[in-house]
């Protein structure tokens, strides 16, 4: 029997569906590299971001060697968490390089917005950057023969389980639309074939154990393994593992719920969302940004995005 490790996408994330030239499938989540403060190409001011990777430190194995770069426990939690910094490192779930990609959910029917439980797990919708101009992604994204490009700040090779969507932009409880803008343009100029819900994050499922489940880390520049290993001890069987991968800025990543999922702060809209086409090769112009205008229940700073690349 086995037990499952949920893992939990949010930020500046970007999978990235390729295809190689022999003909096998992989998917990516793409951490690009925003931990300077800058003025984003539409004008918009971007904080410094943190990738991290973060997890209950109750499910951390005796056999685990990789202390957690910070422990913390937030108010009126019994739980103490802790966050791993990810500088330029490749990342997968040991053990499963020979699985298949993961099954990415389907179950969206031809509405914009989700109407149902179903139609909302659907990766449907994570923006699709193939509809706002992104022709490719710089070189050694996702081929890992290449050496890993200057703005690639983390990689997770996603290997079997599935990929969904953990949940939409919603309002008092319903989901709401985005529609893409080219704020460069007076007045701003909407991407009227782009209007739906945009992910808040994204969520893969995939089985490990039964009594373990261990996350390789290995540098992109000088090769060297770390391992973080958590323990199913404890677990009912069936039963989930939870870590979270973020890019985000570190006030982002502390104001997270009890099972770390993005905090909900009304009224956020999403002006960093141009942080994305920091992978994007050529660089396209003008680059979109989606525009929420109704107040809404969570934070759409920069929703997670899909490009489907390589022959």
């Amino acid at each position: 029997m086995f037990n499952t490790l949920r893992m939990q996408f949010g930020g500046i994330v970007c999978f990235a569906h390729s295809t190689t030239p022999g003909g096998a499938r992989n998917v990516h989540a793409l951490l690009a590299d925003a931990r300077r403060s800058v003025h984003g190409p539409n004008g918009g001011h971007h904080p410094p971001h943190v990738a991290a990777l973060q997890f209950y430190t109750d499910q951390l194995s005796p056999k685990n060697l990789l202390e957690p770069d910070l422990r913390f426990r937030r108010q009126n939690s019994s739980r103490e968490e802790g966050i791993v910094f990810l500088v330029r490192e490749h990342l997968e779930l040991e053990g499963t390089t020979s699985s298949p990609p993961p099954l990415v959910v389907h179950g969206r029917t031809n509405d914009n917005t989700p109407a149902s439980d179903v139609e909302e797990r659907d990766f449907f919708w994570v923006a699709d950057f193939a509809r706002l101009g992104v022709a490719g992604l710089k070189a050694g994204c996702v081929d890992m023969n290449v050496a890993a490009p200057e703005g690639l700040l983390a990689r997770f090779a996603l290997r079997g389980g599935t990929l969904s969507t953990g949940a939409v932009e919603k309002s008092a409880g319903s989901p709401i639309r985005a529609v893409f803008l080219n704020l460069s343009a007076v007045p701003p100029v909407p991407l009227q074939t782009y209007d739906q819900s945009l992910a808040l994050w994204s969520e893969w499922e995939v089985p490990v154990g039964p009594t373990e489940a261990t996350i390789l880390l290995t540098s992109f520049d000088n090769g060297t393994h770390r391992r973080l290993v958590l323990s199913c001890a404890g677990l009912p069987i069936g039963d989930s593992l939870w870590a979270s991968v973020k890019n985000v800025t570190m006030n982002d990543l502390f104001e997270v719920s009890e099972i770390i999922e993005p905090q909900m702060v009304p009224g956020m809209r999403g002006s960093h969302f141009d942080l994305h086409y920091r992978l994007a090769d050529p660089v396209p112009v003008p680059a979109w940004v989606p525009d929420i205008d109704t107040v809404t229940d969570g934070k759409p700073l920069c929703p997670p995005g899909q490009l489907v690349v390589g022959p």
